[in-house]
């Protein structure tokens, strides 16, 4: 996909252009739908670290544990901040709907 000149960045299937112009209630939205798919990420990647047995690179036990979370709460926050799997995208849409229903009544 070819971007134009002065058309700016959008997400990965180019449906939401990345606006510095938000209004408070979309800036809310927008952290909240970003937050959402932080913490969905981080427990898909929990899931996948749990089947992981034996000693690792800092033995095994609760430090191996603790580790893994901080880990996995790391992945989710950087794979979310480089763009995210589409689903914090979603949310976003989702939540301006209800906001502009709710508005609208």
């Amino acid at each position: 996909m070819a971007m134009l000149p002065g058309s700016g960045p959008t997400d990965i299937f180019g449906a939401l252009p990345v606006s510095k112009n938000l209004t408070p209630a979309q800036q809310k939205a927008k952290g909240a739908s970003q937050e959402f798919e932080q913490v969905f990420l981080s427990t898909v990647l929990a899931q996948m670290f749990s089947g992981l047995e034996g000693e690792g690179p800092m033995g095994s036990g609760e430090q191996t544990e603790s580790w893994r979370k901080f880990l996995t709460d790391a992945y989710a926050r950087e794979i979310t901040a480089a763009g995210g799997v589409g689903i914090g995208d979603t949310v976003y849409r989702e939540l301006l709907a209800i906001q502009e229903a709710a508005g609208s009544q």
